[in-house]
């Protein structure tokens, strides 16, 4: 009886989503807690397999689809980890604590990721380092936050949200800092921003709402912004398919006790949602098409 509950609630959580076998939607990396915690892989036949089990978020597959990024807290802080693809060979990149959201570079060469450590004024920042965790460079200096980077496809620019404006809005910059340009000017947060595999636009997160927190698409120039999610629940954490027609997203409840991963497709808005098994799955990333 618990078990139809569970399932009736994240339906409800759901809205209209209906619900699709992962073989519809791709291979996905995603996190799930607290029972059975951890990174997993939804597979295009549908399994499922867990790749750690330890508290780790964040998972970024890399360009060749051969390795994971992702950040795992140790109690103390987090910090970046690569694993292949079969959660194999896990190695760790930073040991300053309080790195996250890992973002490969379009060639495979280097990893972006916002974080405190290593930052000499105690303000989150946007680092760069190579793939082996040498080379290590911050790209931003502010008296704000800034944080949540993504690369363009072509490796050339970076988008990121900063607060030095006194609220979260998304800047550019080129790939070795400088050269910043404010992106969006809303008076709410606008988080979290993803580029499309194709470079036309931009994903982000925003609460522009009176209620709710939606995903949002934008032009990298700053035009046609558009809305694409509209729901009283928490939308976040989004990630492009590999051929750009599909969002992944983290749906939550205002009291955050249900959050599960829903697609969407962005011409038509139909929202499918993948196998749920625990409470929170989140934290979605599709792995590149092979070429």
């Amino acid at each position: 009886m618990r078990f139809i509950i569970g399932i009736l609630s994240l339906l409800s959580l759901a809205g209209d989503v209906q619900a699709r076998s992962a073989s519809e939607t791709g291979e996905i990396a995603f996190v799930r807690e607290p029972e059975r915690r951890g990174i997993w892989i939804v597979s295009s036949d549908g399994i499922e397999r867990q790749l750690t089990a330890e508290i780790d978020y964040g998972p970024d597959w890399s360009p060749d689809g051969s390795r994971i990024a992702f950040q795992r807290f140790d109690g103390e802080g987090s910090d970046i980890y690569v694993m292949r693809a079969d959660g194999s060979n896990v190695r760790r990149l930073t040991d300053a604590g309080g790195f996250f959201g890992p973002d490969w570079s379009p060639d495979g060469r280097r990893i972006l990721m916002g974080g405190l450590g290593r930052s000499d004024d105690g303000r989150e920042e946007i680092f760069v380092m190579d793939a082996d965790g040498s080379n290590f460079t911050r790209l931003t200096r502010s008296r704000w936050t800034n944080t949540r980077a993504s690369w363009s496809p072509d490796g050339a620019a970076i988008v990121f949200a900063s607060r030095r404006e006194g609220n979260f809005d998304l800047y550019v910059m080129d790939s070795y800092g400088g050269n910043e340009r404010r992106l969006t000017t809303s008076p709410a947060t606008d988080m979290a921003p993803v580029w499309s595999p194709d470079g036309s636009r931009i994903a982000f997160i925003s609460n522009r709402r009176a209620r709710g927190q939606d995903v949002y698409l934008i032009r990298p120039d700053g035009s046609g912004l558009r809305r694409l999610t509209n729901n009283k629940a928490l939308d976040w954490a989004a990630a492009w398919s590999p051929d750009g027609a599909r969002l992944a997203f983290t749906r939550s409840r205002y009291k955050l006790d249900r959050q599960l991963i829903v697609v969407i497709d962005i011409r038509s808005r139909t929202r499918t949602r993948i196998a749920i098994s625990a409470q929170y799955e989140l934290h979605p990333d599709w792995r590149p098409v092979e070429r």
